[in-house]
């Protein structure tokens, strides 16, 4: 076991020097299932947190570091920062203050108070350059030809003709028009109302807003694709956007990604805490509208998620809480039933 951490850890501290952070974090997160008596495993991972702008991991990693060996300077500097990045200043502070404790005469930079080197001056020789030779003073350049551009005169540009379909499908009639502008409109029905009129709306994948009413007849869709594509969004976009998004956002941002990409986008990074967000986000989204089309479109999520690599280690890492709103998800939506300890 403790043979596959070590190999798993070169792995990530590989990926971690090619900036490739979200593979760092995969190979890290393998590492640390092999062994959890290791204290650097977690905090390279909060490294690779940190680069990623995930905060709250990276702070929940370096107190297991603490936990494992208390007074571990790096992970008190690096959970000082991540809780400065979460405004929780005080926090921060008393980490820094305590590393200092530790190591008061550190002259690196890990507690961030060592001052840069001054810079050094350079002195670079002045070269005199003598002056040119007056063999050809008074000579100046003279015009070889002259001529004047004159523009050519403005020509009004041709007035297109419309083709024989265009008029045709112009002359409709004023029935005609107002149907198809009734069925351009989109109905918003589903979402969250609020007293203060911050209302939120879930959009379905189409981008026209969802409806819930229960005589609305959905047209039968052609059956979904078996094979895999590419994510038009890169693991470290949607991480981005993710934390900054609200749950109405985090749909849309999720409605970006087809459900046949999972697998090429998380590749080995998928995460149990992004996971459980996106379940959240899944089921918030099928509660509040009751839309079929967002039911298909989580129904296929779900159906996706597992052929994702390291899906069976990372539900290992869900709380009993966690599996409960992911099976009671998949009993909503009637997906296949994924297989989740207890």
């Amino acid at each position: 076991m403790a043979t596959d951490a070590q190999k798993a850890k070169e792995r990530g501290n590989a990926a971690f020097r090619t900036e490739n952070f979200p593979e760092a974090v995969g190979h890290y997160s393998a590492a640390i299932a092999a062994d959890r008596t290791d204290p650097t495993l977690p905090l390279n991972r909060a490294a690779a947190y940190l680069k990623l702008g995930k905060n709250v991991d990276a702070e929940r990693d370096c107190s297991t570091v603490l936990r494992l060996k208390p007074g571990h300077v790096k992970a008190l500097y690096r959970r000082a920062q991540a809780r400065t990045e979460l405004e929780k200043l005080d926090e921060a502070k008393k980490d820094l203050l305590d590393a200092l404790q530790i190591e008061p005469n550190n002259d690196t930079d890990v507690v961030g108070t060592s001052k840069p080197p001054a810079p050094q001056r350079r002195r670079v020789p002045i070269e005199i350059v003598e002056e040119a030779s007056t063999s050809g003073a008074g000579q100046t350049l003279t015009p070889i030809a002259s001529r004047l551009l004159t523009p050519k005169p403005e020509q009004p540009l041709p007035i297109p003709t419309p083709s024989p379909a265009r008029q045709s499908s112009s002359k409709s009639s004023p029935i005609s028009t107002a149907t198809s502008h009734q069925k351009t409109t989109p109905t918003v029905q589903g979402g969250i109302f609020r007293p203060s009129g911050d209302h939120t709306t879930f959009c379905t994948p189409s981008g026209t807003a969802s409806s819930s009413t229960p005589s609305q007849k959905v047209a039968p869709k052609a059956a979904e694709s078996d094979s895999l594509q590419l994510s038009p969004l890169s693991l470290f976009e949607l991480n981005r956007s993710w934390e900054l998004a609200s749950p109405l956002e985090r749909w849309d941002l999720l409605c970006k990604v087809p459900p046949q990409a999972l697998p090429s986008l998380f590749k080995t990074s998928l995460e149990a805490a992004f996971l459980v967000e996106i379940l959240e986000v899944c089921a918030l989204a099928v509660s509040t509208t009751g839309d079929l089309t967002i039911r298909d479109r989580v129904r296929a999520y779900l159906r996706w998620f597992p052929r994702v690599q390291r899906f069976a280690t990372v539900t290992l890492f869900l709380s009993k809480k966690e599996k409960e709103i992911a099976k009671k998800l998949v009993e909503t939506v009637g997906a296949e039933a994924w297989r989740v300890s207890n």
